[in-house]
């Protein structure tokens, strides 16, 4: 059996008028992909800051059970405690706005590139 043929060169095909909706459509689906990437990196982020934060509060959690071990009298116990619940709650004021933060951004990296390709779209569409 011979390995070395050569074939003929397959015929062009004539131009059609799909061929520039086919190269949008590839052109979408690029975009698309690449949107999905950076959402997929967005989320990554949003997890991130969320196992900072679970950290965190373990972190101060121990450090008051520490703390409150060695109180001498219950009013010392009550201050403590008091003084706890006042910073865990500037915390968790602060922890909501960077979750809510960070969940935007992962948001907006997803969205914002499809919003994009849809306006390219419709763009197109009123050109044709």
């Amino acid at each position: 059996m011979d390995t070395d043929q050569t074939y003929p060169a397959p015929a062009m095909q004539p131009h059609t008028p799909a061929e520039p909706l086919i190269r949008q459509m590839n052109g979408t689906a690029t975009r698309l992909e690449s949107s999905a990437d950076q959402g997929g990196k967005n989320l990554i982020d949003l997890h991130i800051k969320l196992i900072d934060i679970a950290q965190k509060n373990t972190a101060a959690s121990f450090e008051f059970g520490k703390k409150l071990l060695a109180v001498k009298s219950m009013s010392e116990a009550m201050e403590l405690q008091s003084a706890y619940m006042k910073s865990q709650i500037v915390a968790a004021t602060q922890q909501a706005e960077d979750v809510r933060e960070a969940w935007l951004s992962a948001l907006a990296g997803v969205l914002q590139p499809m919003q994009r390709n849809a306006i390219e779209m419709f763009q197109r569409a009123r050109v044709c």
